[in-house]
């Protein structure tokens, strides 16, 4: 078995509609490190999205204040089957911006 040290999600500002941020292809994931910091000058709140067509809600409505940069200790450890996905949404375009870190097990 390979384990690989892979940035999940690189560098970007969420959106404000459901969208897939990452997909688990032909691997198993762990999510190690996801954060993201609110770049506007309001309140801005995220949520996350977990599992097979992202069926399993680990973040609902975080706000996340001007400035501050959330670490996420909710997803961290989560394990993805091939074809899991990582979904995301922001209440605000532009504002929260983000990344993801973990290893993939081949």
């Amino acid at each position: 078995m390979a384990v690989t040290p892979t940035q999940l999600i690189a560098p970007a500002f969420v959106p404000d509609t459901k969208a897939a941020a990452y997909t688990s292809t032909a691997v198993k994931t762990r999510i190690d490190y996801m954060a993201f910091t609110n770049q506007s000058a309001n309140n801005v709140t995220l949520s996350i999205w977990l599992g097979p067509g992202g069926s399993s809600q680990r973040i609902k409505d975080k706000t996340i204040l001007p400035g501050e940069c959330y670490l996420c200790p909710e997803v961290i450890g989560a394990l993805l089957m091939p074809g899991q996905l990582i979904e995301w949404v922001a209440s605000a375009p532009n504002a929260l911006y983000g990344s993801a870190n973990g290893v993939t097990f081949t």
